[in-house]
């Protein structure tokens, strides 16, 4: 059980680092750039109750509280989705959710047999 708890920190502390890395980079970089109030890769501003969210420079804005969507609306809108995608994209999705849920299993037998 310590090892776990070790082993968790130290994830948790790599996390942090390479979050506080990837910032003072970014910030750094706008300093050689001359470009110190350019936007930011992620950037986050509250305005008279909507939020805007700029990632990459693709803005997504949002109202608070959000509208409630019927759900006839939301079956619409994923069968549009369905119909704009490729199918090697939707193999990629199946492939690694499988991934995904095959390591969570792994992952569960092993701590189950620590425990």
């Amino acid at each position: 059980m310590r090892m776990l708890w070790i082993g968790v920190s130290m994830v948790a502390m790599l996390c942090v680092g390479v979050f506080v890395g990837i910032d003072s980079a970014e910030k750094n970089i706008h300093k050689l750039q001359g470009a110190e109030g350019a936007p930011r890769a992620i950037q986050i501003t509250p305005q008279n109750g909507k939020v805007e969210i700029a990632l990459l420079g693709n803005v997504v804005t949002t109202q608070n509280p959000a509208k409630a969507i019927s759900p006839k609306q939301v079956i619409e809108a994923k069968k549009q989705v369905q119909g704009k995608t490729n199918q090697l994209a939707q193999l990629g999705n199946q492939v690694g959710s499988g991934i995904r849920q095959s390591a969570r299993k792994l992952l569960s037998v092993i701590f189950g047999w620590i425990d």
